[in-house]
Order: C-alpha cells, then sequence, then structure tokens
C-alpha cells in the first residue's frame, strides 16, 4: 500500500509545481516569512501527502489520480502566467524612465513638459 502511495505522489508532478508557486504567492504577500520557503514547502507537500494517503486508504476506488495531475498542472500554468504578468507590470513601474531598458514615449512626453 505504502508503494503505492508513493507512486502516485510521484506520478503528480503538478502538485509538486503548484506547493512551489503557492509558497511563492505567501512570500509575496508577506504570509510567508523570509527564509521559511523550504519549510512552508515541505510542511505543504506532506500535507498533500497524507491527503492523499487518506483518498487511497479509505477510498479505494478513486483511479483519477492522472486527472488531478492534469488540473494541478493547469493551475499551476495559470499561476504562472498570473504571477508573470504582475511582475512584469512591476518590472515595468521601476524601471519606467531608465536609459534602454525603461524606455516610453509617454514617459518622456511628460518629463519633457517640465
Amino acid at each position: 500500500m505504502f508503494e503505492s502511495i508513493v507512486a502516485i505522489i510521484a506520478s503528480m508532478a503538478g502538485l509538486g509545481a503548484l506547493i512551489s508557486m503557492l509558497v511563492n504567492v505567501g512570500k509575496a504577500l508577506g504570509w510567508i516569512k523570509d527564509g521559511d520557503g523550504d519549510k512552508a514547502f515541505k510542511v505543504i507537500s506532506l500535507v498533500g501527502f497524507i491527503a492523499v494517503a487518506v483518498v487511497t486508504i479509505f477510498f479505494e476506488a478513486f483511479d483519477q489520480w492522472g486527472e488531478v495531475d492534469a488540473i494541478l498542472q493547469l493551475v499551476s500554468v495559470v499561476i504562472g502566467f498570473v504571477l508573470q504578468i504582475w511582475a512584469g507590470q512591476k518590472t515595468y513601474e521601476v524601471t519606467r524612465g531608465t536609459p534602454i531598458i525603461g524606455f516610453s514615449h509617454s514617459y518622456n512626453a511628460e518629463h519633457a513638459k517640465g
């Protein structure tokens, strides 16, 4: 039984990616302190492992792990996209007006007027 649980967890790559992203979101929002990311990842992973074990033990007929993994991967991609947009906006705000990397026609027009 334990080996099958480990195999299920190992096949759920989406869970690890989702947990990693959730930890990073938690750090960005200040929910997870600097230096605690690794600990948070491990705790959440353990909770995920226990949840899968409980489902496997008590709901033996459940065999939809491939579908669960696909959903988790999709959620991870969506979170990744949202974080990409957010990071791009923050980078633009920080670099706007600097030579080359922060070039902006509107910034230059605003500052040309004085």
